[in-house]
């Protein structure tokens, strides 16, 4: 019993396989079907910070006041 379900389970999965197979070769071109290219847009005004971060989800805003130079030695 074993036996035949492991020959009709190779018999059926290979028939898929061939039906798959075939059933992708073809390349069907449409010539009535109009290509165009997406443009993303945005719900927000991504050059403003405030509605950017209040969009985001854990984001950090910081601005640089001032600048000190600082000497670092890695060695």
């Amino acid at each position: 019993m074993k036996r035949l379900n492991r020959r009709y389970s190779f018999i059926f999965v290979s028939i898929l396989s061939i039906i798959a197979l075939v059933g992708c070769s073809e390349n069907i071109k449409n010539p009535k079907i109009e290509v165009a290219p997406l443009h993303a847009s945005f719900s927000i005004n991504v050059n403003n910070v405030h509605e950017v971060v209040g969009d985001a989800d854990n984001v950090f805003v910081g601005y640089v006041e001032k600048r000190r130079e600082q000497n670092i030695n890695i060695q």
